[in-house]
């Protein structure tokens, strides 16, 4: 997690972040009258393609959830403007 980081909303947080690990739970619903019929207790971190976790970053200070990548990307392009 050595990367950059900046709101690609407010533009103005390079330092204060929540990372959002997305987690799946199978369930199974009655199709006919949406009740829950079966419910694992086990939660599984979702993963992309290449292993890492799935996550979302969240800005403190405007409270902007968005992809990883995209705050990543802002950072670059801001590193690039200077």
């Amino acid at each position: 997690m050595g990367r950059a980081y900046l709101c690609p909303v407010c533009k103005a947080n390079r330092r204060e972040f929540e990372l959002v690990y997305k987690l799946a739970q199978e369930i199974v619903k009655d199709p006919d009258s949406g009740e829950t019929l079966f419910c694992s207790d086990e939660l599984t971190a979702l993963l992309k393609e290449d292993g890492r976790p799935d996550l979302d970053v969240k800005c403190r200070q405007c409270g902007y959830v968005g992809a990883e990548a995209a705050f990543h990307r802002a950072a670059l392009r801001d590193q690039k403007a200077l």
